[in-house]
């Protein structure tokens, strides 16, 4: 009976021990200025839709998401040139 509990008990443990934490990696930014022309189209879709309701962002993300559309609409313009 007490191998057993121990058998169980080191089972457990090893398992636990095994448990493989799995983290998304979101993927760097990439500066709108060296944005590939194909996606400024579809970055300034996604800037223009966190900026239609600015109150859900704090206001350092607020100032992230204004900087970033400006320079999406640069981005932009010089990709028509």
């Amino acid at each position: 009976m007490l191998k057993m509990s121990l058998i169980a008990a080191t089972a457990c443990v090893v398992l636990a021990g095994c448990e493989v934490e799995e983290v998304e990696q979101q993927p760097a930014a990439t500066a709108p200025e060296y944005y590939p022309c194909r996606k400024v189209p579809e970055a300034l879709k996604t800037a223009d839709a966190l900026l239609r309701n600015p109150s859900r962002l704090s206001a350092n993300e607020r100032a992230y998401w204004y900087s970033r559309q400006d320079r999406l609409v640069k981005r932009a313009w010089d990709c028509k040139g």
